[in-house]
């Protein structure tokens, strides 16, 4: 896991309350989980082995603001069969876009407005591949062959 914060005070006045930040999430894994295989990165069910996240923050005075993307990668929603790959089920990699603004009205209270999925990026509930090729998806409905 890498992560990185930084406030950018060498930049001129109202600018100097910017502030730079970025994460970074790297996951391996590998073992027999109760099964008769082994299963590696890409095979065992619900483990996200990689994600990410970047953004701006900014204050100034009694306001502030802030944008964030945010990304997970592809992961089995089932264990992976090595006998029968191309019933296997993933969810797709997904990128989120989000943006908030304060605003400090006393000591005591702030407002705060606030927007996630910016872009309004839907996730399909899962994908059937057959190979990193998507072979039949219906949203909200099982797998047809």
């Amino acid at each position: 896991e890498l992560d990185f914060r930084q406030r950018l005070t060498f930049l001129p006045g109202a600018l100097r309350g910017l502030t730079v930040r970025a994460n970074y999430t790297r996951l391996k894994t590998e073992g027999n989980f109760g099964g008769t295989l082994n299963l590696v990165d890409g095979q065992l069910a619900n483990f996200i082995p990689r994600s990410y996240n970047v953004g701006l923050m900014y204050t100034y005075k009694n306001f502030g603001a802030s944008y964030d993307v945010n990304y997970q990668g592809g992961w089995p929603v089932l264990n992976v069969s090595t006998t029968a790959p191309a019933g296997d089920r993933f969810r797709e990699p997904w990128t989120v876009q989000n943006v908030s603004f304060s605003y400090k009205l006393s000591r005591e209270t702030t407002a705060f407005l606030s927007v996630n999925n910016l872009a309004e990026a839907g996730r399909r509930p899962w994908v059937v591949l057959e190979r990193d090729r998507p072979r039949d998806h219906v949203p909200g409905t099982a797998p047809t062959t």
